[in-house]
């Protein structure tokens, strides 16, 4: 007799930006798993543009970042991200995408799963919800102010966010796990918001395959992904406050210090690649090795 196959996992993820469509491609991958995602727009592609602003005042050099010790290959790249998404929509099955779907609604059914409702009136049922629809908010009053004189339609907007820090990535009893910007908005501290939403999808991929392996269900699945990129998250967090309370203290030493000591103090503070290896060095799948050699020790 054949053996018994339990149903597909089924799995909802919410936004097609990096974190979303990296998420459909690890996921995707796995077997016995049905992956949706569903957008919001009508058409999924990057909107706006972004520049950044230097504090360039003099001309004078502040600081200079060494050249990176890792091979080429692992070296920053700037890359539109049109490209990025292009490159990643190619990548994702065909049929997971659904757009024009807006998210109203959700409901914990206990032993049965989430349902989703959207705005056109659609329902549907998933056992895990995978939350990567970022964040939204209103402009700074000023920058609305600044844009106001800029001709109309030689502009677009997009923001960059912070926002509560959350202790825990999951919810639900481990039915819902949010990713990317939706659980850590860093309003652009790193520069790596992509980067580390995709690290998310990928692990979270990683954890459900990890989970099955040893005959856990899904609820150890999320545990296992909530106990590697939460720690992380909160290292960020502490980083972010030591440089605030650096800032703070020169300002309190140095009363009515210039915007130039104030600026050569927040760069000072923030660090680069030397000191933030754990960030630009991350390599994905050698934290995943280390978890996996972790939890043979203590299985032993």
């Amino acid at each position: 007799m054949p053996s018994y196959q339990p149903p597909p996992l089924r799995i909802a993820i919410i936004g097609g930006g990096p974190g979303g469509l990296g998420s459909a491609i690890a996921l995707s991958s796995l077997p016995n798993v049905v992956v949706t995602l569903y957008e919001r727009a009508k058409e999924l592609r990057e909107i706006g543009a972004g520049i950044r602003v230097g504090n360039g005042l003099s001309g004078e050099i502040v600081k200079e970042s060494p050249l990176s010790k890792y091979p080429i290959r692992y070296h920053p790249q700037r890359v539109r991200r049109t490209r990025l998404q292009s490159a990643l929509i190619s990548k994702v099955p065909e049929g997971v995408i659904k757009l024009n779907k807006k998210l109203v609604g959700l409901e914990d059914l206990s032993e049965n799963g989430v349902k989703l409702t959207f705005e056109d009136g659609s329902e549907v049922i998933a056992d895990l919800v995978v939350g990567g629809d970022g964040i939204r908010s209103d402009y700074d009053p000023r920058v609305l102010e600044a844009l106001s004189v800029v001709p109309e339609g030689h502009w677009k907007e997009f923001s960059a966010f912070a926002g509560p820090r959350l202790e825990k990535l999951t919810a639900w009893n481990e039915k819902i796990v949010l990713i990317g910007d939706a659980s850590h908005p860093l309003s652009g501290a790193f520069g790596s918001g992509a980067t580390f939403a995709m690290e998310d999808g990928w692990i979270l991929a990683r954890a459900i395959e990890y989970s099955r392996g040893v005959g856990g269900n899904l609820s150890r699945a999320l545990e296992v992904f909530d106990s590697i990129r939460s720690p992380y998250y909160a290292r960020m967090y502490t980083h972010l406050d030591e440089q605030k309370q650096k800032v703070q203290n020169s300002k309190a030493t140095n009363q009515g210090q210039s915007f130039e000591l104030t600026l050569r103090t927040r760069i000072a503070a923030f660090g680069g690649e030397e000191k933030l290896s754990w960030i630009y060095g991350n390599d994905i799948g050698e934290v995943w090795s280390d978890f996996l050699r972790t939890s043979e020790k203590s299985d032993a």
